[in-house]
């Protein structure tokens, strides 16, 4: 499905729900400058059109009790390609992977990776992460603290451009 251009009432609606998901329609139609209904038909063809994939609270990993983040850097073993789905089936189930990307370059994936502490860390890889099967090489990188953590997502500039 081709996504219809975006103009500049779109992209201030899509910038302020990125801020708040929860925000009420008449807050979100008064920054914009819409009516409530007009709003509102924004919204549910920004839905539709799938520039707004869903809506979630943003939780901090400490408060729910993980308060390491790891980003961990995975090789899998050459030749093993034809395993991929599978290996990226079986990681997306684990729940202290909380963000996942199969990238290009010296490494194949980048997990990014919650733990209670680096004994549940260690029990996490040897058991669950090296279980998949397939993996030649991880590198842990321990996260000392977390400078930016945004998944508000900009406009490119193209977009910008485009919208007038």
């Amino acid at each position: 499905m081709a996504k219809e251009t975006l103009d500049r009432i779109d992209l201030k609606l899509l910038h302020a729900l990125q801020s708040n998901a929860a925000l009420a329609m008449h807050a979100a139609a008064d920054r914009v400058g819409l009516s409530i209904a007009a709003c509102y038909k924004r919204v549910q063809r920004l839905k539709r059109s799938r520039y707004i994939a869903g809506e979630v609270a943003v939780v901090s990993p400490k408060t729910m009790g993980w308060p390491l983040v790891m980003v961990v850097l995975v090789t899998i073993e050459s030749g093993q390609s034809a395993r991929l789905d599978d290996i990226i089936r079986r990681l997306s189930a684990l729940p202290e992977i909380i963000e996942f990307h199969y990238v290009t370059g010296d490494y194949d994936l980048v997990l990014k990776v919650v733990a209670e502490d680096m004994e549940a860390y260690e029990r996490f890889l040897l058991l669950q992460l090296m279980s998949v099967g397939n993996i030649k090489d991880v590198k842990t990188l321990v996260s000392l603290r977390t400078v930016k953590d945004r998944s508000a997502i900009p406009p490119a500039p193209r977009l910008l451009a485009e919208a007038g």
